[in-house]
């Protein structure tokens, strides 16, 4: 139950795929401006469906749906068999169960023209279930050209299904991506390759000089700036506090946004939304908030820390700490930390250890590096690309 702002969408929907065996995966998406494609993609490799709870809407009448739904599948176990058919790269290759009010669509190529039988069978209420259904593959079919792509969809879906995690860490096998590309380009579709580009050739200079036009961007309905980037604390009349408070899309500096560009307005441009709001705190803070700040991460981006490890960070920065800072244990100024890398090998550890890691452990299988490092090095990890999250351990 999520609103699917994370991040590693791809890591997750194949942990899903990887994970499924035998259970079926029912995500709910809460709110107006969810991440559909993460929420759809979980279901689709779990075998389940998605549902969606708006702010209007009633989660009361969405877990009787999900009810009705689970307790009477129509078919599970669905195999289909074409007969003496010609078919080829039918998709999906994992058939899914039909759901009520949820028809099931199967896309394929056929090789030759002709007509037969197509037998469906699975269990209904736990009973075998066949039903033949009789199709004719013409020679020639002009009036749904649209297929084609329908088609072509549902193949580089099946193709980027072969490496979730490889997609996420943007190191896909080369013979899938590249298989991706022709299809997308063969069939006029976009995928995580290919793309549509807009070519305008009205061009408008004034005074000779290009100009930049800023371009306000909204945020989705039902999300707020400072839910995403950050909010400010209160705790007298005569001055505000200013804290960190990333998120997985980047932190916010804790003072009142500039106006929203199309640089800072993007939800998924953290890291420059980030630097901007900095800017713009350091220029409007009080002298005597602006003597406690860290020189160091004034315009660094600490969004790949968790919030604990910032406090650690701000009260480092008033001197030495000891003992308990923000809840974790800090001893001879060093604490035990774990951080979630984007790839599992010794180059990585080698370059942790460079930063200021001590006692290095790698876990491949989970993709995180345990280790001891002071609190003084503890910013260096965010300029390492490979590190995606550092919480303590």
């Amino acid at each position: 139950m999520t609103d699917g702002y994370v991040g590693n969408d791809f890591e997750i929907i194949g942990m899903v795929k990887k994970l499924r065996g035998k259970s079926r995966w029912f995500p709910f998406g809460t709110g107006n401006g969810v991440n559909r494609m993460l929420i759809d993609m979980m279901a689709k490799e779990g075998g389940g469906e998605s549902e969606y709870v708006l702010l209007n809407s009633s989660g009361t009448d969405v877990g009787r749906k999900f009810y009705e739904r689970i307790a009477s599948p129509v078919l599970t176990d669905v195999k289909i068999d074409f007969g003496g058919l010609g078919v080829k790269d039918v998709y999906p290759q994992q058939v899914s169960d039909v759901w009520a009010e949820k028809p099931l669509y199967i896309k394929g190529c056929y090789t030759r023209a002709g007509a037969g039988t197509v037998t469906i069978s699975g269990y209904n209420g736990g009973k075998p279930y066949t039903e033949k259904l009789a199709v004719n593959f013409p020679v020639k079919e002009a009036d749904n050209a649209v297929m084609g792509s329908i088609w072509a969809r549902a193949k580089v879906d099946q193709l980027m299904s072969e490496d979730w995690f490889g997609a996420q860490q943007g190191s896909v096998k080369e013979e899938l991506k590249k298989e991706i590309v022709a299809t997308a380009l063969a069939h006029h579709i976009m995928t995580q390759y290919t793309s549509f580009v807009a070519v305008e050739e009205k061009r408008v200079v004034e005074g000779g000089v290009p100009k930049t036009v800023t371009v306000p961007v909204e945020m989705p309905d039902g999300v707020s700036y400072e839910g995403v980037f950050g909010e400010c604390e209160v705790t007298d009349a005569r001055k505000a506090r200013f804290s960190f408070a990333p998120s997985v899309y980047g932190g916010g500096a804790c003072v009142p946004p500039p106006p929203m560009t199309s640089q800072c307005g993007r939800l998924m441009n953290s890291v420059r939304c980030y630097k901007s709001r900095r800017e713009y705190a350091a220029s409007h803070k009080p002298a005597a908030v602006r003597e406690k700040e860290p020189t160091s991460t004034k315009f660094k981006d600490l969004s790949k820390l968790d919030k604990s490890l910032i406090a650690v960070l701000a009260a480092y920065s008033r001197g030495t700490i000891n003992g308990k800072a923000a809840g974790i244990e800090i001893r001879d100024g060093k604490l035990s930390v774990r951080i979630l890398v984007a790839k599992a090998n010794e180059s990585i550890v080698s370059a942790l250890t460079k930063l200021g890691l001590q006692n290095a452990q790698l876990n491949k299988q989970a993709l995180v590096v345990t280790g001891v490092i002071a609190v003084a090095d503890l910013e260096k990890l965010v300029d390492l690309k490979e590190v995606l999250y550092v919480r303590a351990n």
